[in-house]
């Protein structure tokens, strides 16, 4: 073997999801669910992740109260949501002055009167989120567990609290790091790993990368996640995949699990350069803005495994139908493809075979061996597909894998 099996996190998102969750159980390693989706179905959620006994970790969504007011706001009667009233109680004082004020979280709300951050706020911030946490799944299914001979109410990891920065001169990755830090004297008996969430622009400068790996070596942190909103791992240019590898190389040498909160392939292929895992919803979220995205069930795209990407379905059949040697043969397309169009379970189950399976070439084989079979698909497939499809992701991908 060349190495582990990358650990692929599901984001729990829509509810129409969860029997895929269920069914599938060995084709993931753990869930990932937002604190604003478990409060917007509080008592089914805990229920779903108790029973599916697989490892789950809770994003706290701190970040979303630094957006503008009425991004949190119901469209009929602009009013706070639910799943954000309910964090606010859980949170703290900060938050509940800011929905009073009707205004987002300013980095002036941790700081004290002589303009440094002040160490009772961001304790009373990081210790409540910390403790949300640790207890949510617990409190919720806790009139079930008198029940129950085994449960699964508490999270595999903690996330300290988090907002995104622009730079490491922006006052919020200051806030952020120290928010982080702090938490650490909350976690117990937990593992606890930090949030870098920066703007992906920042990967271009190998300078802020050594600066901000040097930031970050902590002692009091178990690991690291890590978020770049709106980076999309098929469209990136070289130089800033280029970044993204470097820095996890880079902060893998302090021997820590690296998570990746959105990712598709690429966030496959870092765990040559330390990356231990990646997040996804089935079909979705491989890539997220700052932006509260709406409800609704995801576009039908199916997912192209020798592409390592989507394409829509008429796409797909015409491929299929050009050369049938390329047609899936997963247990979901087996059967569905035998038929026709897929259904958009077909699809979904099919992300997820097709996921593992990618999953276990890049834990067999060496690097030099994904490199060279990345450049032959994209320089045999080219001819063919690029009437549909830019395939130049492939070829990205390559020589910076081959070369970080």
């Amino acid at each position: 073997m060349a190495g582990n099996i990358p650990q692929f996190y599901l984001r729990l998102g829509i509810p129409a999801d969860k029997p895929f969750f269920e069914e599938n159980k060995d084709l993931y390693y753990g869930v990932l669910v937002n604190a604003r989706i478990l409060e917007s179905f509080p008592k089914s959620t805990a229920a779903f992740l108790n029973d599916l006994s697989k490892p789950f970790i809770i994003d706290p969504d701190t970040y979303a109260f630094k957006l503008d007011p009425s991004m949190l706001k119901r469209e009929r009667d602009f009013q706070i949501k639910r799943s954000y009233s309910e964090l606010e109680k859980f949170y703290n004082s900060i938050i509940t002055q800011c929905f009073k004020e009707d205004r987002p979280i300013y980095p002036a709300d941790f700081l004290g009167s002589n303009g440094n951050t002040d160490v009772k706020k961001l304790d009373e911030f990081s210790s409540k989120v910390i403790a949300y946490e640790k207890t949510r799944i617990d409190s919720l299914i806790g009139g079930l567990l008198r029940f129950m001979v085994e449960t699964n109410a508490h999270p595999y990891v903690l996330m300290a609290p988090y907002f995104d920065s622009s730079s490491i001169v922006d006052p919020w990755y200051k806030i952020s790091l120290e928010l982080a830090k702090v938490s650490t004297k909350f976690k117990e008996k937990y593992q606890l790993y930090p949030v870098i969430c920066i703007e992906k622009s920042f990967l271009a400068n190998e300078a802020n990368i050594a600066h901000l790996v040097k930031d970050y070596d902590f002692s009091g942190f178990d690991g690291y996640f890590i978020w770049l909103p709106d980076f999309n791992e098929d469209s990136e240019n070289l130089v800033l995949l280029s970044g993204y590898a470097k820095l996890v190389k880079n902060l893998s040498k302090y021997g820590k699990p690296i998570i990746g909160m959105y990712g598709k392939f690429f966030s496959a292929l870092l765990s040559y350069n330390g990356m231990t895992g990646f997040s996804s919803g089935i079909n979705y979220w491989d890539k997220r803005s700052l932006e509260i995205a709406g409800g609704g069930p995801p576009y039908p795209r199916y997912y192209v495994p020798f592409l390592h990407t989507f394409l829509p379905w008429e796409n797909v059949a015409r491929l299929f139908s050009e050369d049938p040697s390329l047609v899936c043969r997963c247990p979901a397309c087996k059967q569905a493809l035998s038929g026709g169009q897929p259904s958009m379970n077909d699809i979904k189950t099919h992300f997820l075979y097709a996921r593992f399976q990618e999953l276990g070439d890049v834990a067999s084989k060496k690097k030099n061996t994904i490199v060279r079979e990345l450049l032959a698909d994209y320089s045999k497939k080219k001819p063919l597909l690029e009437p549909l499809i830019q395939l130049d992701h492939l070829e990205r991908w390559g020589k910076v894998i081959a070369t970080i």
